[in-house]
């Protein structure tokens, strides 16, 4: 996969496993509570795709061909960008965040800068608790065993 940086695909594994550790199985089902323009997210990177960017510089020296859209891969919310488009398909806020070693941190806050400032943030209905799913599943078990 040369169209995708190997960090991006690296992030995209982990929204995955971050999604099915939450109990979430489809990320469709976050549409039946809000609207594609509302899930958006906020992911620390120090910058774009690091491989389309050495080859940008590597094939332009070398002056051979490259891919059309290398430019695109370089930008620091390409690795957002993907995860918008072909994983939540959703059309929401992309805010890609530089914070040196406190990236995790200031990924945090600017969400909640995002919810405070524009209100844009809704709390997550019960059904997508995790808390609620597990207990659910467990009274379910319970009462096929008694």
């Amino acid at each position: 996969m040369d169209q995708v940086d190997d960090t991006t695909l690296y992030m995209l594994v982990a929204v995955v496993e971050a999604l099915l550790r939450a109990g979430i199985t489809d990320p469709y089902e976050l549409y039946k509570y809000f609207h594609v323009s509302e899930v958006g997210n906020s992911i620390g990177s120090a910058f774009g795709g690091l491989n389309a960017l050495q080859s940008m510089f590597r094939l332009r020296s070398l002056e051979k061909n490259m891919q059309s859209d290398i430019l695109e891969e370089t930008f620091i919310s390409a690795i957002q960008a993907w995860l918008n488009m072909l994983l939540m398909s959703s059309t929401g806020s992309v805010n890609p965040v530089v914070g040196a070693c406190a990236t995790r941190l200031l990924s945090i806050d600017v969400a909640q800068e995002i919810n405070s400032h524009f209100g844009v943030c809704k709390p997550a209905p019960r059904s997508l608790d995790i808390g609620y799913r597990r207990r659910m599943i467990q009274m379910h078990l319970t009462t096929l065993d008694g």
